[in-house]
This record gives C-alpha cells, structure tokens and sequence, in this order.
C-alpha cells in the first residue's frame, strides 16, 4: 500500500515518541499500531478510538468502518 510522506514523518513520530516506549509482546514486534498491553489493536479498538474522535471533532455523521473478510 502506498504511504504518502507527510504520513510516513507521522509514522515515524509515533514509532520514536510512543511506540518506543511500549512494552511489546512477544509475537508482536512487526505490529505499527499496539495497545498499551504492547499487543495489536483490535477491530473492536479501533472502531471505538474513531467513534471517540468523531464525538471529540462534533462530526455529524456516524464512521463507518469496512472489514474485509
């Protein structure tokens, strides 16, 4: 998947600023995205950190999420 660079210098904020000071789970050191458990995010994680947002942003619309199966 193509990564633009203003997403790849944020990336790499948070792999130097937060990722790094994660305690990562075995099993886990090639996840970007970790929970403070330092294990992957799940769906269910993701979808509530957006609902969150979107509240946070008084975004009018409700996300929604796609999953591949």
């Amino acid at each position: 998947v193509p990564i633009g660079s203003y997403t790849q210098k944020y990336i790499e904020i948070y792999k130097d600023n937060v990722r790094s000071h994660l305690n990562i789970q075995k099993g886990h050191e090639d996840t970007l995205f970790l929970n403070r458990r330092g294990r992957q995010l799940t769906r269910a994680m993701i979808f509530t950190i957006i609902k969150e947002l979107a509240v946070k942003i008084k975004l009018s619309k409700k996300p929604v999420i796609f999953c591949e199966s």
